[in-house]
């Protein structure tokens, strides 16, 4: 399974939050453990098969899902602040999650894939996505959503 472009990320998140946040392609992949707080979603194939995880930094997951519900910056920052989410930014957040499987199901040859809800990356890495630990490939983007640096890490098993 390939990761899309940069480009098609972009063009997803703006549809849905209204701006572009400039992601980009980087080749440094911290451990997920010190990405505190970040929240994946699992991806399944169509033979309910784990195939990849869509991981958002908590940073991304706060200002994605916020944005999504059309919250105002400064309850954003206190969320982040605060390193607490609101269940509805959660909720939100995993439907971000969901539509980032809309330019990976694009790429030819892809598979097709679905998520499941966002949950604790550290809770799915100990469970149904241990391919974390050792991926067969993973693709970081960062950018900023309202002034706040996101990460957004697509890793395939």
């Amino acid at each position: 399974m390939d990761a899309p472009e940069a480009s098609a990320v972009n063009e997803i998140i703006e549809i849905l939050i209204g701006v572009d946040p400039g992601f980009e392609t980087v080749e440094e992949h911290p451990e997920i453990s010190d990405l505190k707080g970040s929240l994946a979603a699992l991806c399944l194939d169509d033979s309910d098969t784990p195939v990849a995880v869509i991981l958002l930094d908590f940073p991304a997951a706060v200002a994605l899902g916020s944005k999504l519900m059309m919250m105002p910056d400064g309850q954003v920052d206190e969320q982040i602040a605060e390193g607490q989410a609101q269940e509805i930014v959660l909720e939100a957040a995993s439907e971000v999650c969901n539509n980032l499987t809309v330019p990976i199901n694009q790429v030819e040859r892809n598979p097709h894939i679905r998520t499941l809800p966002i949950e604790s990356a550290e809770a799915l890495m100990s469970g149904q996505a241990a391919f974390m630990a050792a991926p067969g490939a993973r693709d970081d983007y960062v950018g900023t959503i309202s002034g706040t640096a996101t990460r957004i890490s697509i890793i395939r098993a």
